[in-house]
């Protein structure tokens, strides 16, 4: 089970480690892979800047657990202002609780205070915990210190983000995989136009993947500008 933390619980993003061109990030990539089978708990921090995938990531280990029938929670730091901190109570209880963009709860003493009681318990259950930064945890703007010691303790792994080259090959590789070519020219077309994080590329793909199947249409660059609306 693979649930995004909401007040409705709503859909969960979409990332897997499929879709993840790794580039430089081999080794945190690896250390995630390996974590839905593993027996030892672990904690973890991935910090990057805006678009280095810290997002996919932390999607596609969550779908991984769900795909290894055990349960997982992803807690949006985006979405704090639908969020309060009870919907922490009970969550040492899974098997893996992801943090997305920590940040957004740093300087909020009981959204900390929330957050360091959930470390420890999960501490005492042995559930593993991923948190996801823009920066690393012992620069991150938290106020109460043990919280900060708690991240500073964990494993962590800085993102590298993918030069333009990359992304334009990783996004040529994932049209493949969907049995479609993506000319080298649209991808620059389209990374000069839309936003440049794995994710929302991946999205783009699979929009167009869709669109082409259902219109019954060769990819071309006018299709594209056709569907995206560009």
């Amino acid at each position: 089970m693979y649930r995004q933390l909401s007040l409705d619980f709503g859909q969960p993003a979409s990332g897997r480690f499929e879709d993840f061109f790794v580039g430089e990030n081999a080794q945190v990539v690896e250390r995630l892979r390996q974590l839905p089978c593993a027996n030892i708990p672990a904690f973890l921090v991935v910090w990057g800047g805006t678009g280095a995938g810290k997002t996919h990531l932390a999607n596609a280990l969550c779908d991984a657990f769900s795909v290894a029938q055990r349960r997982a929670i992803l807690i949006d730091g985006q979405q704090k202002a639908q969020l309060f901190p009870a919907m922490l109570d009970g969550l040492a209880a899974v098997d893996l609780v992801v943090v997305d963009d920590l940040d957004q709860f740093a300087g909020d003493a009981v959204w900390e205070e929330a957050l360091f009681h959930l470390y420890n318990k999960m501490v005492v259950s042995k559930a593993s915990l991923l948190v996801t930064l823009s920066c690393p945890p012992m620069q991150a703007p938290f106020r109460l210190a043990d919280l900060k010691s708690r991240l500073g303790a964990c494993e962590t792994y800085r993102v590298v983000p993918l030069s333009h080259e990359d992304k334009r090959e990783w996004m040529r590789q994932m049209a493949r995989l969907r049995s479609f070519e993506l000319e080298a020219e649209w991808c620059d077309y389209i990374l000069n136009r839309a936003a440049r994080d794995p994710a929302s590329l991946v999205q783009i793909i699979n929009t167009l993947d869709a669109e082409s199947l259902a219109a019954k249409r060769m990819m071309s660059l006018p299709f594209i500008k056709q569907v995206m609306k560009w």
